[in-house]
């Protein structure tokens, strides 16, 4: 591995100064105003790595440590190898890109997709396949500018959760999911998929309440094992999103509305801070003014590009390489996307037994918020301070507290905000709560002995 480690610098060193430079305008809107010749392009929309590091071919990328280890050791030098290598220390596929879809019935998650991509990448419909099984449909790319011919990247679309089924139907649909990734032939053993994005009308009222439908598919995600914590990998799509208002000025104020929702309630649920989209899913019911390949929604952003960018930003926040690539790839326009049914699980594999045990599981999770001495507290501080920004922090410390069994104010004596904060992980304590805790309980920070 210090062998390995030396190359890497060496490729940083002689191609990283012009790629780095050159990252944030690898889209751009894909016309021609992005210098090309800086970012070591061909002048055609694509940049190719520096042929200084002694080669030019193209190269698949390794599926394991054991194929980088040889590929070092024969002498190869590709950028292939770092990407692998990255993505592997990371608990990522090295070879492949998975984004797993889920969302509620009628989110519309297939056609978002395949609006994002441009392509019809994911059936949609009624049909039984899509409805009751965890299906992969794997798009052959070929990354141009990293030289990578069989790039790679699986849409995983999942069964609608919160249908007039119940509960026992979102307990198989967990399970699908579950054993998908326990059984791909290309998921490595405790990795996560490069992205989790969770679709969501932005008109479904179901995602209010801590029991709502929404709610209850994040706790049963949660113990998927697919939502990454120290490398978080989720995105939150906020579809049909000009139905919401039509005045300008009134419909961002609701759609920021609702992102600061979801976030909340993602944040609280999964333990990680989710990047927000937004999406139109019919621009042309809604008069949506269409400019190129874009239309655009009522507060100037460019769709579906708004999407693909808060994707991107996670990929990059995490230094996923090959998932940025695989998803500036597919978005492109004009690029070549060969599409194929990959791994699939029904909901009908699972004996009565199985999906018995997950649905009693599901039902202890769905419990209210107790009526409880903090609780009340809380609440009346809400309802003095009189602060709409605090009300999602109030429910989040609730619903800790009750998760933790802190009941009473005795139950906080001597605990410090630093105590409280290593109780609360993963779910990260804001500023915000921070003031609530010290106004209300009086918790302040524990000083530090020399």
């Amino acid at each position: 591995s210090q062998y390995l480690f030396m190359f890497f610098i060496i490729i940083h060193h002689t191609t990283g100064q012009s790629i780095e430079n050159c990252n944030n305008d690898r889209d751009n809107d894909f016309d021609e105003s992005v210098d090309q010749e800086e970012c070591g392009g061909t002048g055609d929309g694509y940049r190719r790595y520096s042929e200084e590091i002694g080669t030019n071919d193209w190269k698949s990328l390794p599926e394991n440590e054991k194929q980088l280890h040889d590929l070092f050791l024969s002498g190869k030098r590709h950028p292939a190898m770092k990407m692998a290598d990255i993505a592997m220390k990371m608990k990522r596929s090295p070879n492949q890109v998975f984004i797993l879809l889920v969302g509620l019935s009628g989110s519309e998650k297939s056609s978002t997709v395949n609006y994002l991509f441009d392509k019809d990448i994911v059936e949609t419909g009624d049909s039984k396949s899509v409805t009751h099984s965890t299906t992969e449909y794997i798009l052959k790319l070929k990354s141009i500018e990293w030289r990578i011919p069989d790039l790679k990247l699986s849409i995983i679309d999942t069964p609608g959760f919160g249908d007039t089924e119940g509960l026992e139907k979102d307990a198989r649909n967990i399970m699908t999911i579950k054993s998908f990734f326990e059984t791909h032939p290309n998921i490595r053993k405790n990795s996560y998929p490069n992205l989790v994005l969770i679709v969501q009308n932005i008109m479904d009222n179901r995602i209010e309440g801590e029991s709502s439908d929404f709610v209850n598919m994040l706790k049963g995600l949660s113990k998927v094992g697919v939502v990454d914590i120290e490398n978080p990998n989720v995105v939150a799509v906020l579809t049909h999103a000009a139905s919401i208002a039509r005045n300008p000025k009134r419909w961002e104020e609701k759609v920021q509305k609702r992102k600061e929702e979801v976030k909340a309630i993602v944040r609280l649920y999964l333990g990680v801070n989710p990047e927000i989209g937004v999406q139109e899913n019919v621009p042309e019911d809604y008069d949506l003014e269409a400019n190129g390949d874009w239309y655009i929604l009522p507060n100037g952003d460019k769709q579906p590009k708004i999407l693909y960018q808060a994707c991107k930003s996670i990929l990059n926040r995490v230094s996923d390489e090959i998932g940025h690539e695989a998803m500036a790839v597919a978005f492109r326009p004009g690029s070549n996307k060969d599409i194929k049914k990959g791994h699939s699980v029904s909901a009908s594999d699972f004996s009565i037994e199985d999906v018995l045990a997950m649905h009693s599981f599901l039902l202890q999770l769905i419990v209210k918020v107790p009526t409880s001495e903090v609780g009340r507290m809380l609440e009346n501080y809400k309802k003095q301070k009189k602060m709409k920004s605090f009300d999602n922090d109030i429910l989040i410390l609730q619903v800790r507290f009750r998760d933790l069994h802190i009941f009473k104010t005795s139950d906080l004596q001597n605990m410090s905000m630093n105590k409280l904060m290593t109780k609360f992980y993963p779910v990260r304590i804001t500023k915000e709560m921070q003031q609530i805790l010290q106004e209300v309980f009086g918790l302040s920070y524990e000083k530090l002995r020399d």
